[in-house]
């Protein structure tokens, strides 16, 4: 079960935005589940991995890698995410007299299921926010304020009007991110990826860079490095067994990257 103080949840305040309760749940072999309902909080959840369900208007609707779900003050929400793959989501609660007009300038003011691919650079500012909040840092707020703009600037972004085609096009490429994350630990040729969206590798290294905002050379990187730091936490594997479990057999090179990752 997912925990969480309804206190801080629900914690009005008279700032123009406030961050109440953000953070990043990663379940392996159990089930998480929320159950919540908030008058005064505003509530995003990003999947970037697993699958699992929401509850929207009273609908129970399947959700999984790729999809933001959005949620208005005043409405009920609950999710469910399951064990049978690894889950990991993304959540951020908050509100302030200013978010009703900055929400709906954005045209984010409708609970809504988005599905805006595995995209970096919001898991990256998710990742930023989240550690100020914890950190507390002086002047932390301001930080916090600035990222949750960013992130809600960028999300209203992916979602504005996309065409059709665009669509089908994420979810070629939110595809590929998974199938990228799965094969860690051997060597993926660009041809590869470019061959499972049936593109050539050039229209393919354009279209993955357009969407997720880096190329997909740096992707697999970021993607080997991320799991490397999940092996580190989590399990007792040497520097050795894990650079080898990811694919980076060169144990010099692989904590060069590291570090260097690590202090970005």
């Amino acid at each position: 079960v997912i925990k969480m103080k309804n206190n801080d949840v629900e914690s009005l305040t008279d700032k123009y935005m406030y961050v109440n309760a953000c953070g990043c749940q990663a379940l392996e072999g159990t089930e998480g589940h929320l159950k919540t309902h908030s008058w005064f909080t505003y509530h995003i959840l990003y999947i970037t991995e697993g699958t699992g369900y929401v509850t929207i208007d009273g609908k129970r609707v399947s959700v999984s890698a790729g999809n933001l779900v959005f949620y208005l003050p005043g409405q009920y929400r609950e999710y469910d995410l399951y064990r049978n793959t690894l889950s990991r989501s993304y959540y951020v609660f908050f509100n302030g007299y200013d978010c009703e007009n900055i929400v709906r300038n954005l045209k984010l003011d409708g609970c809504t299921i988005f599905n805006i691919g595995i995209n970096l650079a919001i898991s990256k500012l998710l990742d930023n926010l989240i550690n100020e909040f914890n950190v507390k840092n002086e002047h932390y707020e301001y930080m916090c304020h600035s990222y949750l703009l960013a992130i809600l600037t960028s999300i209203a972004r992916n979602i504005s009007d996309p065409p059709r085609v665009y669509s089908e096009s994420r979810k070629r490429i939110s595809e590929v991110c998974k199938y990228i994350y799965e094969n860690c630990n051997r060597i993926v040729s660009i041809g590869e990826l470019a061959q499972l969206c049936h593109l050539s590798e050039s229209r393919f290294s354009h279209l993955f860079s357009e969407i997720i905002g880096t190329s997909p050379k740096n992707y697999i990187l970021r993607a080997r490095i991320e799991t490397a730091k999940e092996m580190l936490a989590n399990t007792t594997f040497s520097i050795g067994q894990i650079s080898e479990s990811v694919g980076l057999h060169d144990q010099n090179y692989f904590s060069r990257i590291f570090r260097k990752s690590s202090i970005q």
